[in-house]
């Protein structure tokens, strides 16, 4: 499966869940109608970004291939949202996204 499907399988599976805000994450460049290069999103982050209530922890969600590999910017990322207390996991389909958040402890 493409990562592009799996993200969108993730996204409907963890957006039906109450109490959780979850949306995908675009980062990238385009050119706006004056020919300027605007960036969006920040470089390295994950694709799927959510907060879990009642607590409101921070949970990100990098979607890979089967043989897709995180690059060692959203690793990096990734790092910095666990210590400052976030949920970060490298899911390759619905099942580990979900497992990978029960494991860290949100009610999905």
């Amino acid at each position: 499966m493409q990562e592009q499907a799996i993200q969108q399988a993730i996204l409907a599976r963890l957006g039906a869940v109450p109490g959780l805000l979850v949306w995908r994450n675009n980062t990238g460049a385009t050119v706006n109608t004056r020919g300027q290069l605007v960036r969006f999103g920040v470089a390295g982050s994950a694709d799927v970004l959510l907060v879990a209530g009642p607590s409101g922890r921070f949970c990100a969600i990098e979607v890979k291939s089967v043989f897709g590999r995180a690059s060692a910017r959203q690793l990096a990322w990734g790092r910095a949202v666990v210590e400052a207390g976030g949920v970060y996991i490298v899911a390759r389909s619905v099942d580990e996204a979900v497992e990978g958040l029960r494991g860290a402890g949100v009610n999905v």
